[in-house]
């Protein structure tokens, strides 16, 4: 181990790489950059929520999604909130006798769902999913919505982009493929 960085709640995001650094979310609520040679703390953006999504780097910006449901876009060198998008709201799937809980007709929130959406950037828009039941686009530069499009769930899935299409699954048992 050539060295630890302690934040006090667990890490389910991973790490991306940027200029020297690594970035991630913790479910302290925070988004972090660390030195990858010492590592020493450069920045810290606090947001409402855990961070449990994979934040998507783009030219100098940083994308992470929170549990507080909003979408942070920060300057990837020093940390600085650019803008932030507030979706529906997010939460954990929940069903009735999920995993064999009982009573079975008693609704229970899935404690193995632990991950967000991780956002995807693609000329120059920032696709998503959110517990909300939507998938979204945005202006990367902006964070002014473009297109919202409904699913029949919750979407934790991470975004994948191919022939001008997003294809995104959800909850509802259904894979998406949406023009970008």
């Amino acid at each position: 181990v050539r060295w630890s960085f302690p934040t006090g709640q667990r890490i389910v995001s991973s790490p991306v790489w940027y200029d020297g650094a690594v970035l991630f979310g913790s479910d302290d609520g925070n988004l972090y950059s660390v030195d990858a040679a010492s590592g020493r703390q450069r920045w810290m953006l606090a947001t409402g929520g855990p961070v449990s999504s994979t934040p998507a780097v783009a030219g100098d910006r940083v994308y992470a999604l929170s549990f507080d449901g909003r979408l942070y876009a920060a300057n990837a060198s020093s940390g600085e909130l650019l803008w932030k998008f507030a979706t529906e709201g997010e939460r954990r799937f929940e069903a009735r006798g999920l995993h064999g809980t009982r009573p079975r007709t008693q609704t229970f929130a899935d404690p193995f769902d632990v991950y967000l959406s991780s956002p995807l950037v693609v000329d120059g828009r920032v696709y998503f999913g959110s517990s909300d039941g939507h998938v979204y686009a945005l202006d990367a530069a902006s964070g002014a919505l473009l297109w919202k499009q409904r699913t029949g769930d919750v979407v934790h899935a991470s975004p994948a982009h191919a022939d001008g299409r997003i294809f995104v699954g959800s909850w509802d048992g259904k894979l998406y493929a949406l023009d970008a």
